[in-house]
Parts: C-alpha cells; structure tokens; sequence
C-alpha cells in the first residue's frame, strides 16, 4: 500500500518495527508516507529510515544495540 514502510520487522520481544527503504542518492520520502509514519510513531512503534542498505543496516544494528543496552 502507498505509504506503508518498506519492511515490517516482528522482534523476538514482540516488538514491531518496521523499516522504510530510500535511495541513498535522491531518496526522498512522499507526503503520504510522512504522514504514515507519524501515525506510525504516534502508535508508539519505531520507524527506521534507510538511505541504502548501509545506512539501513547501520541504523538497524543501532536500534538493536540500544535494546540491549537498555534491558
């Protein structure tokens, strides 16, 4: 659906996160899908933004160590 972030990620907590994709040149996020994602946030979920798949592995490692870290 437009808008939905890219990936749904369902952690072994229970926890939902989900993970939006964009180019790493040029990537830009659509007025829907900032819509969707503050919805998503006021939900209390987590949105990550990658702009490629580094950035988006990278922010992903940091989301998990953060979990650690905090348990």
């Amino acid at each position: 659906l437009p808008g939905i972030p890219d990936l749904i990620i369902l952690m072994p907590n229970k926890e939902i996160l989900f993970l939006e994709m964009k180019r790493q040149k040029g990537g830009n996020l659509s007025t829907v899908q900032k819509v969707i994602i503050k919805l998503i946030e006021k939900l209390g979920f987590t949105v990550l933004i990658g702009y490629g798949f580094l950035d988006a592995k990278s922010k992903f490692e940091n989301y998990l160590l953060q979990k650690v870290t905090q348990n």
